[in-house]
C-alpha cells in the first residue's frame, strides 16, 4: 500500500472542516466525516489514476470527490499528495495556487 502525505494547506482545510463539523453537526458526525476521509486518501494512494485531471488548475493535479468536498492530489513516488481538500463550491483556481 502507498502512503499519503499532506500539504500544510490539506492540514489546514482539514482542520477547518472537522471543526466547522463539530460545531454543525456533533463530535460524532464529525469523526465519521473525517474518518470516512482518511479512508478515502488510503484509496487513492492504490488507485491514483482514478482522479479527474485538473491541469487547468495546476500540472500534473488531479481531483477525487468525497461527500461535499473534491480532493485535490498529485502523485508522488510513494503514493499521493493531498495539495487541498476544498468545498465543491469553492472557487478551485482561487485556492489552488502553486503547491
Amino acid at each position: 500500500m502507498g502512503k499519503y502525505q499532506l500539504s500544510k494547506a490539506a492540514q489546514f482545510d482539514i482542520d477547518d472542516l472537522y471543526a466547522g463539523g463539530v460545531l454543525k453537526y456533533g463530535l460524532c458526525q464529525a469523526d465519521k466525516y473525517y474518518d470516512g476521509l482518511i479512508e478515502r486518501f488510503e484509496f487513492l494512494t492504490d488507485n491514483s489514476n482514478i482522479g479527474l485531471n485538473s491541469d487547468e488548475l495546476a500540472p500534473n493535479l488531479q481531483r477525487f470527490p468525497y461527500g461535499r468536498q473534491v480532493i485535490f492530489f498529485t502523485n508522488t513516488d510513494t503514493g499521493v499528495m493531498i495539495v487541498r481538500v476544498l468545498g465543491e463550491e469553492m472557487d478551485f483556481e482561487g485556492h489552488i495556487g502553486i503547491f
